[in-house]
């Protein structure tokens, strides 16, 4: 809609490294906390995260010992829902002035859009700092962001950057 209006849009894409294998179980507590999730319910979700072993097992033979720790374990029915409350969080974090935010699994895309007039530079370096308030999300929840699935992309019919 943007593009139809005259307006050029710019986006940054991202997805978490590893995002399920990497959530602090110390981390998703305070944030469930936080949402309001009961005590009860808290430490049911603490006790079911704790460390454990796991095995892989391919036609009856079992590979070594694994410690599987801080992590939301996927394929359960929890899996998603502790996610997607542990990353939620990123969407009031990341997006400034304009630039619109959206989250699915463990991808993120921002979103701004400018007067065709300004430069691909200036719309380039504003979401180059949404990447970097991603990034220090990151580091504060100890997840990391795939660099060979991160851009920033211009799109526009004829001031494109592809």
């Amino acid at each position: 809609m943007c593009i139809c209006q005259g307006s050029k849009v710019g986006i940054y894409l991202a997805d978490i490294s590893r995002a399920f294998d990497k959530v602090s179980r110390t981390l998703l507590s305070a944030t469930l906390a936080q949402l309001g999730v009961a005590e009860a319910f808290l430490d049911f979700l603490n006790s079911y995260l704790l460390s454990r072993e796991g095995y892989v097992a391919v036609e009856d033979v079992l590979s070594e010992c694994m410690m599987l720790t801080d992590m939301v374990y996927q394929g359960i029915v929890l899996g998603s829902s502790l996610w997607n409350a542990f990353f939620g969080d990123i969407a009031t974090c990341v997006p400034e002035d304009g630039q619109h935010c959206q989250i699915f699994a463990d991808d993120l895309k921002v979103d701004a859009s400018c007067p065709v007039a300004m430069s691909n530079d200036v719309l380039k370096a504003n979401l180059g700092e949404a990447q970097a308030r991603a990034h220090e999300w990151g580091e504060r929840n100890r997840v990391t962001f795939d660099p060979t699935k991160e851009s920033i992309r211009i799109i526009h019919p004829t001031q494109s950057d592809a």
